[in-house]
This record gives structure tokens, sequence and C-alpha cells, in this order.
């Protein structure tokens, strides 16, 4: 009987081992809206570490893959701790750039950085559970563009290996050794970005002049996302500075949707769209244009083979046209069908009729028909 319960206690203080360590781990990284500095963490996917043994950092090697242009620094570190076998150093082990290489061949505009804790004298971590995200170090970009889009971890699966064109033989695939040699790195969990700004209502009007009031949410991003700058983006693709768009002629101002777009200094952009010519029921009345504001004139009149027809009225009026004969049949339909983008049109109409007396019959935005006589010769 005492040789089964010693058997049974040393099977249960085998496997309490075995199930202590940790097996799993990624790599994530978090933009620090306070700090203005990316956080690097480990993210414990299975397993846990109690005592000391497991809990002791063996290897590691983080790599970071930025924008060539930018510069990677560590600003500050957290774990593991230096001499921490009993949980309770404060001293961090430092986590350094130990290589970099830019513009390897799979990666022209990039560059690699690869970095190491320094390990001597030892360092651990404390008590370790599945589920923890336990805080690296943290680095700081410079400058940071693009709303830190190109900002990531270094894929091992995907990136160019030692052996690739432009690595000059360099290893930097991320790893992570805990309690003993096996590899626990299994992968990087999804990137947390910058916040973005956010623009919650566009006021829009042109009594008189141009205004636009681009109201934003109060801002969540950190302290170094700010002196916003604004753009607006016409329907058919041009883009305006804010003050260079207040500065725009009413007359000038398309129908379509336009886009205003916000932008920090490291980036990141809001938008929101809007229509000139649909913001609101009060808007569309001040802006669709009525048929008594239309005038129009032809000349010569009479006319031979040609005829020119003058508009004026509000941009985008609606104009379509048809000839009719003193009978009052179609003989040229569709010989206007336009909208106004100007205040004055002046178009040429061919008319290759036979001589006689005629009527040009326009029809404005739809209801308003205003005639003109017209006289063929030759």
């Amino acid at each position: 009987m005492k040789k089964i319960l010693i058997f049974t206690v040393a099977l249960f203080i085998n496997l309490n081992m075995i199930m202590s360590q940790v097996e799993s781990v990624n790599y994530k990284l978090q933009y620090n809206n306070d700090s203005g500095l990316f956080d690097c963490y480990l993210v414990v996917n299975e397993g846990s570490a109690k005592n000391t043994r497991d809990r002791a950092q063996f290897n590691a090697q983080i790599t970071l893959v930025a924008p060539k242009a930018s510069n990677v620094y560590i600003t500050e570190s957290y774990m593991p701790l230096i001499n921490n076998q009993d949980s309770r150093s404060t001293v961090p082990a430092n986590w350094e750039v130990s290589n970099e290489i830019e513009s390897p061949n799979q990666l022209k505009e990039m560059r690699l950085v690869s970095i190491f804790p320094e390990l001597l004298p030892t360092a651990f971590y404390n008590d370790i559970n599945t589920g923890d995200e336990i805080k690296l170090f943290s680095f700081k970009v410079t400058p940071m563009v693009d709303c830190a889009k190109d900002i990531r971890f270094y894929n091992n699966n995907q990136d160019p290996a030692s052996v690739g064109k432009g690595m000059g033989g360099s290893d930097f695939r991320n790893g992570f050794t805990i309690g003993g040699v096996d590899q626990k790195y299994a992968g990087n969990s999804a990137t947390v970005f910058p916040n973005k700004p956010v623009i919650t209502d566009v006021d829009f009007s042109m009594k008189s002049r141009v205004s636009l009031d681009v109201k934003m949410a109060p801002f969540a991003g950190s302290s170094i996302q700010k002196d916003l700058t604004y753009t607006v983006v016409a329907p058919n693709g041009k883009v305006e500075s804010y003050n260079d768009f207040l500065a725009s002629d009413i007359k000038d101002i398309q129908r379509g949707e336009y886009t205003v777009v916000a932008t920090d200094n490291i980036g990141c952009t809001a938008e929101k769209r809007f229509n000139p010519y649909g913001t609101s029921s009060e808007l569309e009345s001040e802006l669709v244009p009525s048929a008594t504001a239309f005038d129009s004139g032809i000349f010569p009149n009479p006319a031979q083979n040609e005829f020119t027809l003058t508009m004026n009225g509000a941009i985008g009026t609606k104009v379509t046209g048809d000839i009719i004969d003193l009978e009052g049949k179609v003989v040229k339909s569709n010989v206007v069908d336009l909208s106004l983008t100007n205040n004055e049109e002046i178009i040429s109409v061919n008319t290759n009729l036979v001589p006689g007396m005629y009527s040009l019959s326009l029809t404005v935005n739809k209801s308003e028909v205003v005639n003109h006589k017209l006289l063929i010769i030759k």
C-alpha cells in the first residue's frame, strides 16, 4: 500500500511540473494612446510558470519591421526582472536593439530591427498563467507616418530568411524560450494601432459664400497626435486644402458627393461625406434653381445651317430642347440636353432644316417651358 501511495504522489508531482510549463506564447504590439509609444507584450496562450526554474528567461528575439526612413528606439523595459528568483525584484532586464538591416530585397522600403533581452545576471518573470499579457518593453518610432500602418512584427513564415538577398546571413526570426531551451513562440497577435480622429458632422452652406464647419468628436488619441489638417475632395477627385475650398466661388461648387478628410500629425485620418445640394431641406431649397431664374436667347435669327443658343441660370439647371414645326410636330429632338455648369452657357445648334418657320422649345428643370420662334433661310 505504501509503494502505491509513493508512486501516486510522485506521479502527481511530475504531472504538476509538466503542467506548470509555459507551452505557447504570442507577441503583441499595442499603441499606447497615453504615451504615444508602442508597447510590446508577451501573450501566454497555454501553460503557466510558478517555480523559479520555469519562470527563468532562457532567450528571446523580437524583430520589428518599420519604414526604412523611420528609427526605432527602446524607451523602457519592464519584464523579465533581474535576480527575480523570489518574485521581489523591481529591476528589469534591458531589451536592446542588436541588429538592423535596411531594404532587403523582399522589403525594399522597410528596415528590420532585431531586439534581445540582456540576460546577465539571470532574469525571471513573476508567476505566469494562461491568458496573461505581460508588457516586455516600450519603443518609439520616429518619424511615424500613415497612422503607423507599416509598423509590425517580423513574420517567420513569410518575411525573408537569413539566406535571402540583402539579409547578410542574419537571422531575424522571432523566438521565445522560458524554463528551458524548447521554443515557445507560436506567432503574432493582432496589432492595436493608434486611435483615429472622428468627424461627427459636417455643416455646409453657400448663401453668400462657401462655409464649411467640421465637427470633431473629443479626441481619444495620444498627446502627440494633434495639429489636425483638413482637405476636401470634390466629386471629380480634385483635392483642395480647407482654406482653398472656403475661397471657392459658389458657382464652382459641383453637384455630387464631397469628402472632407481630417489628418493628424502622424497620418491618422477621418473622413465624412457631404452633398452640397442635399444636406438639408432648407439648403436644397436654396440651391436647386428655379425656372423663373432662367433666361435664354438665340442668334442669328433668321438662321441658316446653325444658330447659337445662350442660356443664363443657376448652376445645375437642367435644360432639354426640341425643334418643332408650325403643326406642332417635333422635327429634331434633344438638340439641347445638359445641366448648366456655369451661370452662362453658350452652345451651337446644328439645324439642317428646310427653310421655314419653327419653334425652339426648351424645358427647364422638367417643368418650365420656354419657346423661341426660329426662322430658317437659305
